[in-house]
């Protein structure tokens, strides 16, 4: 989305849970520009893509890096994301973050950064931000929360 003070599109960041949602997840892909990042964070749980989706990879314009989360213990993968989302927020708090998970644990990070005036959403896969106005309105918060119950 442009910003409004300069027209410049804002960077934005999808962390990947890829151990909760797979390749769906990764949605969307192959529309998203240079100035985007993907990061993934997967674990010996889900470590495997498809040569299909290896190939969207590959092809998209946007920044791609993986971190393996070898950790072993209960939402290992959960805590790393959430930490990394604190680091590129002390970075560049001009941004707008995307989880991709249907885990509504990391509605306490949405939270704790909703909190401090930093906007951070929960989306099942990079389709959906197309489709973020910049704002989150309540029925959609409580549509993506019916998916998860």
């Amino acid at each position: 989305m442009p910003d409004k003070k300069n027209n410049k599109k804002r960077k934005r960041y999808f962390l990947i849970d890829f151990e909760n949602v797979k390749s769906d997840g990764l949605q969307g892909v192959d529309e998203l520009d240079k100035s985007d990042t993907v990061i993934i964070f997967y674990s010996a749980n889900a470590g495997k893509l498809s040569f299909d989706l290896h190939t969207q990879l590959l092809d998209t314009k946007a920044k791609v890096s993986y971190f393996e989360v070898d950790t072993i213990g209960q939402n290992a993968l959960d805590f790393q994301l959430s930490s990394y989302i604190g680091y590129i927020l002390g970075k560049k708090s001009d941004c707008d973050c995307y989880i991709i998970s249907n885990d509504r644990g990391f509605e306490n990070v949405c939270n704790f950064w909703r909190t401090r005036g930093i906007r951070v959403r929960i989306i099942p896969d990079i389709l959906h931000s197309s489709k973020d106005s910049g704002v989150a309105k309540k029925s959609e918060i409580k549509a993506v929360l019916k998916i998860w119950i």
